[in-house]
């Protein structure tokens, strides 16, 4: 089973906001406003069975190095580039007796469909994954960083189920890999513009 997150609420350690200045208090507010804003939008997933932070191409060679990989809590083996609240578990990961309110959220889409072939019953899941690294809104967030992370980029997985096999077909994608912005304005295709990297030396480019 993979749920959707259907809603979710800020709450503060603090009862009041009285130590805090005018202009911290404005601060606080656009943060808050923030947060709840990407936290309003559809899209957060999460199984407290199923490891959505990985392929199944992934778990299965993973499995082979490590045999106890399967066995593992979810959050420890969870694929980070994909995993929304790595930061927000920090402070329970070193903490063993709290690691059962650990679940790894991804951001993406999941949907899955059933049906019947021959009188066999067949499973179709797709699963989009949206890396946490170099993500932002279009034009905005564009090229590569020198950690080697395009922008926006996204891992779209085919699942499907039959007769107690699975397959698995993986596409990715994400902004072109190379140093380049693109500031909006009013023409339909704002000019991009290469980044003058003469004087910096890049390790953008990584073996996967």
């Amino acid at each position: 089973m993979v749920y959707e997150v259907a809603g979710t609420e800020l709450v503060s350690f603090s009862k009041t906001n009285i130590h805090l200045s005018e202009s911290q208090e404005k601060d606080n507010e656009s943060y808050v406003g923030m947060m709840e804003y990407v936290l309003s939008k559809p899209g957060f997933y999460f199984s407290y069975t199923f490891d959505i932070t990985h392929t199944l191409q992934r778990r299965h060679r993973f499995f082979g190095i490590k045999s106890q990989f399967c066995s593992m809590p979810l959050h420890e083996r969870a694929d980070e580039r994909f995993m929304w609240n790595t930061h927000l578990m920090q402070d329970l990961v070193v903490l063993p007796e709290l690691h059962r309110f650990i679940v790894p959220i991804i951001h993406g889409f999941v949907c899955t469909k059933k049906g019947v072939i021959n009188g066999n019953c067949i499973k179709f899941c797709l699963i989009s994954r949206r890396s946490t690294q170099r993500a932002g809104v279009r034009y905005y967030r564009r090229g590569i960083d020198n950690a080697g992370s395009v922008a926006n980029y996204v891992e779209t997985e085919q699942i499907v189920f039959y007769g107690g096999n699975s397959m698995s077909f993986v596409q990715t994608r994400g902004s072109i890999p190379l140093h380049w912005s693109q500031r909006p304005c009013l023409k339909y295709k704002p000019p991009a513009v290469i980044s003058d990297c003469s004087n910096q030396v890049y390790t953008s480019f990584r073996m996967g």
